[in-house]
């Protein structure tokens, strides 16, 4: 028996393109604007991904993508959005001015965002921030 696994990649018109880059970093966990931008893609597929947005993404009709490429209102939301993620990436990060030898640690049993799953008991152990 062969298992073949597919991975969906929507086909997103070129003004939605944003919505990959801000979907697969965890910076929207704790910007609701950008969540908000998932959420408004289509709220049921919100819900049945999990509150994922990549497989949100990968969820939604493509004529629903089509016609949120064409509303005013959700595309200037988008672009303040990923301006203000731009923004974002291009800034100082706690750990810029360390020293050498810090090191940071991660738990997953807390968990980071409700579209990663919590595992007890796995967890990441120390990493040198170098």
């Amino acid at each position: 028996m062969t298992i073949s696994t597919y991975t969906v990649k929507p086909n997103l018109p070129d003004s939605l393109k944003p919505l990959e880059e801000i979907a697969r970093n965890l910076w929207l966990s704790w910007n609701f604007d950008a969540v908000e931008l998932f959420i408004r893609l289509d709220y049921d597929v919100w819900l049945q991904s999990h509150q994922s947005p990549v497989r949100t993404l990968g969820m939604v009709s493509q004529q629903r993508l089509t016609e949120v490429a064409g509303d005013d209102s959700y595309l200037a939301a988008l672009k303040e959005t990923y301006n203000r993620f731009l923004h974002y990436k291009k800034g100082d990060t706690w750990y810029k001015g360390s020293r050498k030898d810090v090191v940071a640690y991660f738990s997953m049993e807390y968990g980071m965002d409700v579209s990663l799953p919590i595992y007890s008991g796995v967890w990441v152990s120390f990493l040198a921030i170098t």
